[in-house]
C-alpha cells in the first residue's frame, strides 16, 4: 500500500478510538453521578449534647463517689447523726441517654448504677447504702417499750442494728427498696431465741412502731395507752403475774385471777370496800387489759385492792406445806409500796402488778395474807 495511503488510515483509526475513550469516560461519570444521588444523605451536623441538672440525696455508711463517662462528677459523704446529704452535678448526655455509675470511694467495683435521660432537665435519685447495698428509699420505724431485766438486741434481716434495756425509746433508720419488705426481729442478749418478729413495708415512710414489755422471759407486743371512755374516770392498762412459788405458798389462781378494790380515806385511814362493787378479772398469762376506775369521794382518798380467785371473794393461794397454814384476804390493809393507787381523773397508766407475801400477825392467830404491788411504767410509753 502506498504510504500516503497508510498514514491516512491510521490518522482516522486514532480519531475513532478517541471518541471512543470520550464517550467511555462521559458514561462513567455520568454513572457515578446518579449513584452518588441515588444515595442517603448524612446529616452535615450530629445532634448537639444534652444538658441535664441531676440531685442526689445520700444516706450511706461509706463515702460514695458517683462516675459518669471514667469521671467522679459528684461524691456521697457520711454523716454520722444519720440525716441525709445532697449533691448536684450538670452533665452533657450525647445521644439518647447516659449512665451514671455508683462505687465506694477509693474502689473501681460497681455497686450500682443510674440511667440517665435527655429530659427532663431536673433529674432527682435517692441513695441510701448500709455498706453491702444501695437502697431508694428510707423508713422510720419508732420503738418503744420496758425491758424489766436483761438487755435486747435488735436485728434487721438477721444482722444486729440496735442494743438497748430499761427504758427504751428508739427511732429506727431503715433503708428498703419501693415495694418491699424487711424483717425486724427482737432477742434478748445471749440467746438466740426471738421474741418477736415484725415485718416492715415501704409505706408508709413513718408511722410504723413496736411497742412492748419484756419481763426477762417473754415479750409482750402492741401496749397502748389510751384515754378513758370517760374523761371523768381513770384508765389503767394492767398486766397481773404471779411469782410465788415457794413453800411460803403456791399461787392456784388458774389462768385469771380478780382484782377488787377498796378505797382508802388517808386522813382517817378508814378502810372500805368499794359500792358498787370493782372486780375486774386479768389473766395470769402475763397479757395486759385494760379498765376504768371511777371517780373517789375526795382527793383525800385512794384506791387500794386485793388478789381474789376468779368470782370469789377468797385468797388464790395454797399455803398448805407453809409453817404458816392460816390465810386471810388483805382486805386493803397492806401500807407496802405500790400497794396503792393514786386516781388521776382523765389519766391514762400502764401498771404491773406482782405478788407477794407477808405475815399478819394480829388478830391472832398468825396467818399469810397475799397482796399485789404495782410498778407503774406509764412515763416509759407516753
Amino acid at each position: 500500500m502506498h504510504p500516503l495511503i497508510c498514514i491516512q488510515v491510521l490518522k482516522r483509526q486514532e480519531k475513532f478510538y478517541m471518541k471512543s475513550n470520550i464517550y467511555i469516560l462521559l458514561f462513567i461519570t455520568c454513572f457515578t453521578l446518579l449513584t452518588i444521588s441515588c444515595d442517603k444523605q448524612e446529616p452535615l451536623h450530629a445532634d448537639p449534647p444534652k444538658v441535664v441538672r441531676i440531685r442526689f440525696a445520700i444516706n450511706t455508711t461509706k463515702p460514695l463517689e458517683f462516675v459518669y463517662k471514667d469521671s467522679v462528677v459528684a461524691v456521697g459523704l457520711v454523716d454520722n447523726s444519720g440525716s441525709n446529704t445532697s449533691a448536684t452535678t450538670l452533665l452533657k448526655i450525647e445521644g439518647q441517654n447516659g449512665e451514671i455509675q455508683i462505687r465506694e470511694k477509693g474502689s473501681v467495683n460497681i455497686i450500682s448504677t443510674r440511667a440517665i435521660e435527655t429530659t427532663p432537665f431536673e433529674q432527682a435519685f435517692a441513695i441510701y447504702y448500709d455498706g453491702s447495698k444501695i437502697y431508694n428509699q428510707l423508713i422510720t420505724y419508732q420503738v418503744k417499750g420496758y425491758a424489766s431485766s436483761g438487755e435486747l438486741e435488735f436485728l434487721l434481716d438477721g444482722n444486729v442494728i440496735e442494743t438497748a434495756s430499761s427504758a427504751i425509746d428508739k427511732t429506727l433508720t431503715v433503708l428498703i427498696n419501693e415495694n418491699t419488705t424487711r424483717e425486724l426481729q427482737v432477742r434478748k442478749k445471749g440467746t438466740t431465741d426471738i421474741l418477736i418478729t415484725k415485718i416492715l413495708t415501704s409505706s408508709p415512710t413513718s408511722g410504723q412502731s413496736l411497742s412492748f414489755f419484756f419481763d426477762g422471759t417473754s415479750m409482750v407486743d402492741n401496749i397502748q395507752i389510751n384515754p378513758p371512755a370517760n374523761m371523768a374516770n381513770m384508765a389503767i392498762n394492767a398486766q397481773f403475774k404471779s411469782t410465788i412459788t415457794s413453800t411460803l405458798g403456791v399461787f392456784t389462781g388458774g389462768n385469771a385471777i380478780d382484782l377488787v378494790f377498796y378505797t382508802r380515806n388517808k386522813t382517817t385511814n378508814v378502810i372500805a370496800k368499794a359500792s358498787p362493787e370493782i372486780r375486774i378479772t386479768l389473766p395470769t398469762n402475763g397479757d395486759f387489759a385494760s379498765f376504768e376506775l371511777p371517780p373517789l369521794p375526795g382527793a383525800n382518798f385512794e384506791y387500794k385492792f386485793d388478789i381474789c380467785a376468779r368470782g370469789l371473794n377468797s385468797s388464790p393461794y395454797d399455803v398448805s406445806a407453809a409453817a404458816v397454814k392460816a390465810i386471810a384476804l388483805n382486805e386493803g390493809k397492806s401500807t407496802l409500796a405500790g400497794t396503792a393507787i393514786q386516781f388521776e381523773a382523765g389519766q391514762s397508766k400502764l401498771f404491773l402488778i406482782k405478788d407477794a407475801r407477808q405475815l399478819r400477825t394480829s388478830p391472832a392467830p398468825i396467818s399469810s395474807i397475799f397482796i399485789g404491788q404495782i410498778t407503774d411504767l406509764s412515763q416509759y410509753f407516753k
